[in-house]
């Protein structure tokens, strides 16, 4: 989860965020929660986010 830390400083981060997202969620319910809002980067940052608080 080092990824997260350095979220806003590296873009290579972000590639590897998103990727990261991708493979937890489906692509199907990304383009509706996109739609109009944040970048995908940014979603899956937050998803992610959300994931660690979890467990």
């Amino acid at each position: 989860m080092k990824i997260l830390l350095e979220y806003q400083t590296k873009n290579c981060r972000l590639r590897a965020v998103r990727k990261l997202s991708e493979a937890v969620l489906a692509p199907k319910r990304w383009g509706r929660r996109l739609a109009g809002k944040k970048s995908k980067c940014e979603e899956a940052y937050h998803h992610l986010l959300d994931l660690r608080r979890k467990s």
